[in-house]
C-alpha cells in the first residue's frame, strides 16, 4: 500500500509557503467550527474522548491558549515555523488532533501520518475534517495540511521527513528512535513522545468516607480510559498517610471498573505478572483479582513498570514522606495528586532530586491535555521567533 490521503490536500501539491500568522482569525474559526461538529455528532456519548476534544477546542478555551502564550517581550515577533510532520500514536485515538491543532494554530503547514489501522474514533475525526475542509471558507487551510497513512517502510516517510521543518514523533522508544533516523534537514526539530508512565499519590489523611465517591470516579477516570495505556494514566498509586479508608476506595473503583467490557485474556495477564512480581521478591500478595486490580510493591519499581499490561491494574507503594518519591525515573511524565496541598508539591519539586515528572495534577485531569507536554512548550517548540533589537 502506496501513501493514502484520508482527508485535505496531498502532500505532493501542499502550500507550505504563503503561510498564516500565530492565531490567525479563520484558523481558530475553523477549530471553533471543528468542536461543534464533535460535540454534535450522534456517536459522540459512545465516545467520552470525543466530547472532551470538543470542549478544548471551544472558541474559549483557544483564547486562553492565545493569552497564555504572548511572547511577552518587546521587539519579539512570533512567526510560522514552516511545514511540521507529525507521526500519529496508535494507542491514543485523539491524540493527533491535539498536536495537529498546536501547530495549525501557530501558522504551519501541516502533514500528519495515522497508522494504517483505522479507529471508529478515528474515523469520526476524518469524517469531520473533511467535512469541514469541503467548505469554501476553509479552502485555504486545506490547501495547508493533509492526513494521510502509509505503511512504516514506505518511501513517502522519507520523503516527507526530508521537507519538514519540525517532526512530531509520537510512539514507543523504538518507534522513535526508527523515525529519527530518517533523513531530515540540518535544521529540522524533533518533538519527540517516547515510552512514559505516570503514577497518582494519595494522602490518607484528607480522605473521609464523604470522599470516597469522589475520588473513586476521578481516579477511573484516569485510568480507564485508552485501556490504561496512555502515557499520562497512572499505573502505580503510591500512599501517605491513614489508611482506614483504603479498602472502601478499592472497592468504589472496582464497582466501576466492573461496568467495563474487558478482552479476554486480561485477567490471565495480570495474573501472570502478580506471580512472577511475586516470584522476584518485588511484590506482597494481591489485595485484589477482580475487575479493578492492586499489587502492593516492596521493590523493583522499575522493573515492575516496564511489565505493566494496562487495563485496570495498579501497583501501590506506601510511603511515609513525599520525598520517597524520588524512587521514579526520568520516564515518569504524569503526577496525579489527592490531598496534598500545591504548596507541598512546590517545594518538593524545588528541593527534591526528582527526574521527570514534568506533569503535576488533580487527579481525575491526567488525560486533559495541555501545549506543555512532556515538559515542552508545543507553541514555542512549533514556531518561530525574531528578535528586533
Amino acid at each position: 500500500m502506496a501513501l493514502m490521503l484520508l482527508a485535505g490536500q496531498h502532500p505532493d501539491t501542499l502550500d507550505d509557503n504563503n503561510l498564516s500568522g500565530c492565531f490567525d482569525p479563520g484558523r481558530l474559526a475553523f477549530c471553533r467550527d471543528l468542536s461543534g461538529a464533535l460535540l454534535r455528532h450522534p456517536m459522540a456519548r459512545q465516545h467520552p474522548e470525543l466530547v472532551a476534544l470538543g470542549f478544548w477546542l471551544r472558541d474559549s478555551h483557544l483564547k486562553q491558549l492565545e493569552q497564555r502564550s504572548d511572547a511577552g517581550s518587546p521587539g519579539v515577533v512570533r512567526r510560522a515555523l514552516g511545514l511540521v510532520m507529525h507521526f500519529a500514536p496508535a494507542n491514543v485515538d485523539t491524540l493527533f488532533v491535539y498536536s495537529w491543532v498546536c501547530s495549525l494554530l501557530m501558522g504551519n503547514a501541516n502533514v500528519v501520518r495515522l497508522s494504517t489501522q483505522s479507529t471508529d474514533v478515528t474515523d469520526i475525526l476524518l469524517e469531520l475534517l473533511n467535512e469541514q475542509f469541503a467548505r469554501p471558507e476553509y479552502q485555504s487551510i486545506k490547501k495547508q495540511n493533509a492526513f494521510v497513512t502509509f505503511p512504516h517502510d514506505d518511501p513517502a516517510a522519507s520523503f516527507l521527513s526530508l521537507r519538514a521543518d519540525a517532526r512530531i514523533i509520537w510512539g514507543g522508544d523504538d518507534a522513535v528512535q526508527a523515525i529519527r533516523r530518517l533523513p531530515c534537514k540540518p535544521r529540522c526539530r524533533d518533538i519527540p513522545f517516547a515510552d512514559r508512565y505516570s503514577a497518582a499519590v494519595i494522602d490518607g489523611d484528607h480522605l473521609s468516607a464523604a470522599d470516597l465517591s469522589t475520588l473513586a470516579e476521578r481516579l477511573w477516570r484516569d485510568i480507564q480510559s485508552y485501556s490504561q495505556m496512555a502515557c499520562s494514566s497512572p499505573r502505580i498509586l503510591f500512599w501517605l498517610g491513614s489508611t482506614a479508608n483504603r479498602e472502601a476506595l478499592w472497592s468504589a473503583v472496582g464497582a466501576l471498573a466492573d461496568r467495563e467490557t474487558w478482552p479476554s485474556g486480561r485477567q490471565n495477564e495480570h495474573l501472570v505478572v502478580a506471580q512472577w512480581l511475586q516470584a522476584t521478591g518485588a511484590c506482597d500478595a494481591p489485595v485484589r483479582l477482580g475487575s479493578f486490580n492492586i499489587l502492593p510493591l516492596s521493590g523493583a519499581i522499575p522493573e515492575a513498570l516496564n511489565h505493566h499490561p494496562g487495563q485496570g491494574l495498579c501497583y501501590l507503594v506506601d510511603i511515609d514522606d513525599l520525598e520517597e518519591l524520588t524512587v521514579l525515573d526520568s520516564r515518569c511524565q504524569t503526577l496525579g495528586y489527592w490531598g496534598i496541598e500545591r504548596e507541598r508539591l512546590l517545594n518538593l519539586m524545588n528541593t527534591a532530586p526528582i527526574r521527570g515528572m514534568e506533569r503535576v495534577v488533580p487527579v481525575g485531569t491526567a488525560l486533559d491535555f495541555s501545549t506543555w507536554w512532556d515538559g515542552m512548550d508545543l507553541f514555542a517548540h512549533l514556531s518561530s521567533f525574531t528578535v528586533i533589537q
